[in-house]
């Protein structure tokens, strides 16, 4: 029988969520003279989903015995026919490692899966797609960097930021009767961002950044491409 309210405590014990952070590394005296924070974190995320149903006349009403088709297997009827299910997870992060040195220096390192799982009952057919991410990050904070703006001298920390990412993604077609596993699509992407930060006063942020991402396809049929952003941006806050 369904649950009225569409969830129930077998579900969550089916599909557990958990975030894991620890930042106990930093009060090492060992690690504290060359950190000052080292923050590691896993997480995971998991749902389950019935993408539609329709109700079965056939089947046997509450109290009956379960009805049996007229086939050679002679299947039981279920009371619900479903068209699709869909479970998708992801370890978001597998792990993250943020370090803060003692320089102002800032290291980041994390690792990120994901999997998504849908199966068809009309062709009895089975589309994974799964994802993996490494994502390597730098940063540093300059102090009190000088400008001179309208005759007037400011000054303010520079931040500097850079991000290194490859991700690998793949899609596989399995077909249940056939017993045939077929990749049909997928790409490797490849990405760098990085941007500096000037803090010109407490209403106004002026933003330089540059990203590129290039993809590169693992089937014959699709082409390479790349994409580039770069800029300039101005943040004035309004609120005091």
């Amino acid at each position: 029988k369904l649950n009225p309210t569409g969830y129930s405590f077998l579900d969550a014990i089916k599909n557990p969520n958990w975030n894991i952070t620890y930042d106990g590394l930093s009060k090492i005296k060992a690690l504290k003279k060359y950190f000052k924070s080292v923050t590691l974190s896993h997480g995971y995320r998991s749902t389950y989903s019935v993408n539609g149903f329709t109700t079965n006349l056939a089947a046997a009403k509450e109290g009956e015995l379960p009805n049996r088709d007229i086939s050679e297997q002679a299947n039981f009827i279920p009371a619900l026919q479903i068209s699709a299910v869909t479970i998708a997870e992801q370890l978001s992060p597998l792990i993250n490692i943020d370090m803060t040195w003692q320089n102002s220096l800032i290291t980041k390192f994390e690792i990120k899966k994901d999997r998504t799982l849908s199966l068809s009952t009309a062709n009895y057919q089975l589309t994974e797609t799964k994802g993996e991410e490494y994502v390597v990050g730098l940063g540093y904070r300059i102090p009190n960097v000088e400008i001179k703006i309208g005759g007037k001298k400011r000054k303010s920390d520079l931040n500097c930021r850079a991000d290194f990412s490859f991700r690998n993604n793949l899609t596989i077609i399995r077909k249940v009767e056939e017993g045939t596993n077929q990749p049909t699509s997928g790409q490797q992407i490849y990405s760098i961002k990085t941007s500096v930060d000037y803090v010109i006063s407490e209403k106004l942020n002026i933003r330089a950044f540059y990203d590129q991402q290039i993809n590169k396809p693992v089937v014959s049929y699709s082409f390479r491409t790349s994409n580039i952003n770069a800029g300039l941006s101005l943040r004035f806050t309004l609120t005091q």
